[in-house]
């Protein structure tokens, strides 16, 4: 699972939530916001966001972020639920028309952050 962190204790915590979750406890200081309203709003976002272009950044997973172990399993698995080679998805999908269908996402996105100024969702720094 990506993205996965060892912990100094030997433990692994996987998906991101969980991650930012255990650093906020593990390290309260700067704090992650992980209570900020505007974490929700951007949850309830990213969705419409990620399933449009699944098509542009799925095809790239294997060889940007896998061992070839992990790239070989990612590639097969993919193939057998599409039924057709992942590498073929964006070609079929992606493109343009992905873009297009994710505009409502972006839209809304950057009016979370306009909402507090940008460019960050939290306003003009990182905090």
């Amino acid at each position: 699972t990506i993205p996965t962190i060892q912990c100094p204790d030997g433990t692994y915590v996987t998906e991101s939530k969980h991650i930012a979750e255990r650093l906020e406890k593990e390290h309260p200081s700067p704090s992650l916001h992980l209570d900020s309203p505007i974490l929700a709003q951007v949850e309830q976002t990213l969705p419409k966001l990620v399933g449009p272009l699944r098509p542009v950044w799925m095809p790239k997973v294997p060889g940007a972020l896998l061992n070839p172990p992990s790239a070989e399993y990612f590639e097969r698995t993919r193939t057998e639920a599409l039924g057709f080679p992942l590498a073929e998805l964006g070609k079929k999908q992606g493109g343009e028309e992905a873009w297009i269908a994710a505009l409502p996402g972006i839209h809304e996105l950057g009016e979370v952050i306009k909402a507090k100024g940008g460019p960050f969702v939290m306003g003009e720094t990182r905090k």
